[in-house]
């Protein structure tokens, strides 16, 4: 007997994402064949927005409100890097700038612990306003 393994389809939550900015990415990932899910909840665990389970103990949040991102999940790398590629043609004000791989490290992470992260990381790679002038 054959076991049957059924690969889950590619996916990104778009995370705060604005319906402009959703509408101009949406064709990106329809063309890769991957899901597109518009998430709100910012105080719910990553896995638990994907369907998994998560004890409510291991749940990292913070009371963070604003921003937005993608967060990536079931991608492979080369596919990753094509819709990166094509994502990053798309107008300046349609860009959503933050993005992540969902990892073990991230999954009881919320949506805002996500965002909060991924700001303050972007803002040491980049460097303050003043250190760019």
């Amino acid at each position: 007997m054959k076991a049957i393994i059924s690969a889950k389809r590619a996916r990104a939550l778009a995370i705060n994402v604005s319906s402009d900015k959703l509408k101009a990415i949406e064709p990106t990932f329809s063309s890769h064949h991957a899901q597109l899910v518009t998430v709100c909840q910012l105080h719910t665990p990553l896995c638990r927005l994907l369907g998994e389970s998560c004890a409510k103990s291991e749940a990292e949040d913070c009371d963070y409100e604003s921003g937005e991102c993608l967060l990536f999940v079931g991608f492979n790398p080369d596919e990753l890097e094509e819709l990166l590629d094509e994502l990053a043609l798309c107008e300046k004000s349609k860009q959503v700038k933050l993005k992540a791989i969902y990892t073990p490290h991230n999954r009881t992470w919320t949506a805002a612990r996500l965002i909060k992260e991924l700001e303050q990381e972007h803002i040491q790679m980049s460097g303050s306003e003043e250190d760019r002038q």
